[in-house]
């Protein structure tokens, strides 16, 4: 009456290769929806970028064109990729630069020492319309702030008007 008992002990080898093709077809799954969110989220945080400086940028220019007293843009056209402002503390020119840059200056649109920085990301358009009446100044702002996120472009739309304070 003496029965060996006999374990069995450990994985057989296709019990063992079952497991490991399981386990490859979940880390391939985990693996593509992780490289999907990665990649909508750089989407995501780039046009969160663009936004942000598109507003930051719009606002600037909308402060500064309700604090001058007069305004002028550079061409007869009264279309114009540069703004010329006119406040208390003097002339304040916003130009776009052949880079795409938008840039702030003090005094002259050309003058490098009167130079007060860039405002935004570049822009693919930028274009100011002057609206003149016998009574009223206003500026109407158009600009496009363009953006290429993993080989996808992304761009923002910024349209403003805004009256000249010293123009009523």
């Amino acid at each position: 009456m003496n029965k060996e008992i006999k374990y069995n002990y450990g994985f057989s080898l296709v019990e063992m290769l079952i497991y490991i093709a399981i386990l490859t077809l979940f880390m391939v799954v985990i693996t593509q929806g992780l490289t999907a969110f990665l990649t909508s989220y750089r989407v995501v945080k780039s046009i969160r970028s663009i936004e942000s400086s598109l507003i930051i940028a719009g606002d600037r220019i909308e402060r500064e064109i309700r604090n001058s007293n007069s305004a002028s843009v550079s061409t007869i056209v009264t279309v114009s990729d540069s703004l010329t402002l006119v406040n208390d503390a003097g002339p304040l020119c916003f130009t776009r630069s052949t880079d795409g840059i938008l840039k702030l200056y003090r005094s002259s649109c050309s003058s490098l020492s009167n130079y007060m920085g860039p405002l935004t990301m570049p822009t693919t358009n930028l274009r100011f319309y002057l609206i003149s009446t016998s009574t009223k100044q206003a500026i109407r702002t158009e600009m496009t702030i363009q953006a290429t996120v993993n080989g996808v472009v992304k761009s923002k739309n910024l349209y403003n008007t805004a009256s000249v304070r010293g123009a009523y």
